[in-house]
């Protein structure tokens, strides 16, 4: 004869009705795992460098000729005020690859504006969900007005490296060096660190 003891027979009851509790309270359909309660949030930078992805970006990084190396105004003390502007949009061909274009309008209350355009190529590298590294390279021309009647050309290649630290989904903001060398006679060359800020979609 089969004997139980109360103990075995304790735990085999509390045993069924958990498992009956926990099908009473299943949303699933018979044979499907129940999913978990909370799905994990999306990563600020988590979508960042999908095919087809736009950029649209405003940086520091002056370029055709510009004295830039600022975001919208700048005054010297006791000298002429300065409105530039240096958008970009890029397009991701691939997950890392991109190609993109830049325009700088840059204008002196001395009686100068530049004008100037660009075409580049860059190659995103996430480091971790937030930070991810950009590198760009192109070229440029631009041209430059002056209130006495002069005009000036220029032409150069011009390497961007930020880190961008993705403050919310679809927002950044970077900073890295950048090179920029002059095509024209003199072959001046620019170091500096730039800053950009920017979103996707």
């Amino acid at each position: 004869m089969l004997r139980i003891s109360p103990l075995a027979f304790t735990l085999l009851a509390l045993g069924a009705s958990t498992a009956r509790a926990q099908d009473s309270f299943s949303t699933s359909p018979p044979g499907e795992a129940t999913p978990a309660p909370f799905a994990p949030l999306a990563a600020p930078g988590g979508g960042f460098g999908a095919i087809g992805e736009w950029v649209l970006s405003m940086q520091t990084t002056a370029f055709g000729g510009s004295s830039g190396g600022f975001l919208f105004l700048h005054k010297a003390s006791g000298g002429d005020y300065q409105i530039a502007v240096h958008p970009a949009i890029d397009y991701f061909l691939t997950h890392a690859v991109t190609v993109g274009g830049m325009v700088g309008i840059d204008y002196s209350s001395g009686g100068s504006t530049t004008v100037g355009l660009g075409a580049r190529a860059g190659f995103n590298m996430n480091i971790n969900d937030r930070i991810t590294f950009w590198p760009t390279a192109g070229v440029f021309g631009g041209h430059t007005s002056n209130s006495d009647h002069t005009s000036s050309s220029s032409a150069g290649l011009l390497v961007f490296a930020p880190f961008l630290y993705h403050l919310a989904p679809h927002f950044f903001a970077g900073l890295g060096p950048s090179f920029d060398l002059s095509f024209n006679n003199n072959q001046q060359k620019d170091f500096g660190i730039d800053f950009v800020i920017g979103g996707w979609f």
